[in-house]
């Protein structure tokens, strides 16, 4: 929790007031799209307990990174 504390803080987008849902053809993966002026992050969550394939549009399909990790 501590980690996704430090993330929201370090990035305006995960505490902004813009959010998009995003269709992946997978019901056991929910994406969104957060916001704040020009920053966006695609937030992908795993629903299940098994690893899942999902479908990102193409226009969300840009260069980005795993901040996990």
């Amino acid at each position: 929790i501590q980690k996704m504390i430090s993330l929201r803080k370090q990035y305006a987008a995960l505490g902004g007031n813009q959010l998009e849902w995003v269709e992946t053809d997978n019901p056991a993966v929910l994406a969104y799209l957060r916001g704040q002026g020009d920053e966006a992050i695609l937030v992908l969550n795993n629903l299940s307990e098994h690893v899942q394939v999902a479908h990102i549009p193409a226009e969300y399909q840009t260069s980005g990174q795993n901040l996990f990790e």
